[in-house]
């Protein structure tokens, strides 16, 4: 082996190796591992978004039976109102 090819040989494994190490660098900088901080503030955040949607439901269908007995009762009332208009004309 001649000196050249030699120092061929060591300049190509010494290039890979380079390339080999900031190639993982650069993999481990996109993909960054979580922290302990980050996995609790997006559990929270969960946390929060479902009680939030539990929240929103709850009060729609509170909503829906109270409007309902709401209609209800002013039907009622205008019945009786009504009644005692016509109770009085007709005397």
């Amino acid at each position: 082996m001649t000196t050249k090819t030699a120092t061929s040989i060591v300049i190509a494994i010494t290039i890979l190796f380079v390339l080999l190490v900031t190639t993982q660098t650069q993999a481990q900088e996109v993909l960054p591992e979580k922290k302990p901080i980050e996995l609790k503030i997006q559990t929270t955040v969960n946390s929060i978004k479902t009680w939030a949607n539990n929240e929103w439901t709850e009060i729609v269908e509170f909503q829906k039976t109270n409007w309902q007995q709401g209609k209800e009762q002013t039907a009622n009332n205008f019945n009786k109102i009504k009644s005692f208009l016509v109770d009085k004309t007709s005397n």
